[in-house]
């Protein structure tokens, strides 16, 4: 599976909500009849395929799985072709947590905190850009990695630091993704003291970033 057929999923699986990504996943077919879209948003066999007989050629079944779900066409049109047994595992694994390692290249978010001018001891709200998290081999475990993090943007401040050097060390709590993939994050919480401790809490929300597709899918993570 592609990077980007991945963020086209992650946006129509956020869209759906987990009650009906629970559902489709008992979809046992590949046609409009049967298949994960379906069954997702109908809850029986047939039923979707009903609903587009009676609307008279009014509209397509990607356009009503399109208006269904509240996402463009072509993020309903890769859901729709959600078929192999592969591409079903990656929904049954659930979200994957990512953690710093030793690739995760912290001394990258480190100077984007610097440009952004947030100071040792510091506690903000910030909208971090492009943090890309890979599978860990042999885990259900993520990684995170800083290689092509854009620029930080500041929202809010939450407690004053100082002149001191940033810490070194980068520690991720709570950055759990549906999948491997490029995201931005938005409105994490991120402190300076002792460590650089990137937060993903119930104020914040995740965007795959992939937006050359016209799309914009979030996550929301509570």
């Amino acid at each position: 599976m592609s990077p980007q057929h991945k963020a086209l999923l992650t946006a129509a699986f956020a869209a759906l909500g987990p009650e009906r990504v629970t559902r489709g996943l008992q979809a046992t077919g590949h046609s409009w009849i049967d298949c994960f879209l379906a069954i997702a948003t109908y809850g029986e066999p047939g039923a979707f395929v009903r609903e587009v007989n009676n609307r008279s050629g009014r509209t397509g079944a990607n356009d009503l799985a399109s208006n269904l779900i509240g996402v463009p066409l072509g993020v309903a049109f890769a859901v729709s072709y959600l078929k192999c047994d592969s591409e079903r595992r990656i929904l049954l694994e659930g979200p994957m947590e990512a953690r710093v390692t030793s690739q995760s290249q912290p001394f990258r978010l480190m100077a984007r905190m610097e440009e952004a001018k947030v100071l040792h001891g510091q506690e903000v709200r910030a909208d971090l850009p492009n943090v890309r998290v890979t599978a860990l081999a042999g885990s259900g475990e993520g990684q995170a990695l800083f290689c092509t993090i854009g620029p930080i943007r500041v929202r809010e401040v939450l407690h004053r630091g100082d002149n001191q050097p940033l810490p070194t060390d980068v520690t991720v709590q709570g950055l759990a993704v549906p999948m491997a993939g490029t995201y931005d994050i938005f409105n994490a919480r991120v402190s300076s003291n002792g460590d650089i401790a990137l937060v993903v809490d119930d104020k914040t929300w995740l965007v795959p970033a992939v937006k050359e597709n016209g799309f914009d899918g979030s996550y929301a993570f509570s």
